[in-house]
């Protein structure tokens, strides 16, 4: 807003000194999303008078905080369905817009992370959105590899062996998943038996 601080005379031209208020040019503060009430640097009113040469009144908004969850979800069976252990849930809040990249932990006994949603999680301004989702599979014999990635091949010959092997049985094992290295969760990567089928050779009197 601008002002000015005198009247002219329209007959002389001259000035005389007419003191002004800030009167109805006070605007109201309205916050972006995310912010809340903040405060005036120097509170004007309608009654403040006009200074002379250039003021700035500055009116800052704080940053506000939301609430966000973490859900934590385990594999009833080896391979099935997540169910959801509400007594887990974390609930939390942080800044508006600011990035969630962590989490507790809370495999427990026999779980292992097997992978989590919303992850980086942005805080918003809507609670139900700001939602991350851990889930754990089942890992029985606590390698840190979930049971439904690991699978076992048995080959088996009857009146032989394997060519290069005394054996009648041979094992391979296998991880269906790819660890990251860095979230420690897991992505399937179906695989094949490549080079682990071995070659039968016949016993003495069998073809």
């Amino acid at each position: 807003s601008t002002f000015e601080l005198a009247t002219k005379n329209a007959t002389t031209g001259e000035w005389t000194s007419t003191p002004k208020t800030l009167g109805d040019t006070v605007p109201t503060p309205v916050a972006a999303t995310g912010y809340k009430a903040g405060s005036w640097d120097s509170v004007p009113t309608a009654d403040t008078p006009v200074e002379r040469g250039e003021t700035t009144y500055t009116y800052t908004f704080v940053i506000d905080q939301f609430a966000y969850t973490v859900e934590h979800y385990y594999e009833e069976t080896v391979g099935g369905e997540f169910e959801i252990d509400n007594s887990k849930t974390d609930n939390k809040s942080a800044d508006y817009g600011s990035s969630i990249t962590t989490y507790d932990n809370k495999a427990g006994t026999g779980y292992v992370l097997d992978h989590t949603s919303g992850l980086p999680l942005t805080i918003g301004t809507d609670a139900s959105k700001n939602v991350i989702k851990v889930y754990y599979a089942i890992d029985d014999n606590n390698n840190g590899t979930p049971d439904k990635y690991e699978a076992t091949v048995k080959y088996v010959v009857v009146n032989g062996t394997f060519e290069g092997e005394t054996e009648t049985s041979l094992t391979s094992t296998f991880e269906l998943a790819t660890k990251n290295a860095t979230t420690g969760e897991w992505t399937s990567t179906p695989k094949t038996l490549g080079n682990t089928v071995p070659t039968p050779v016949a016993a003495t009197g069998y073809k």
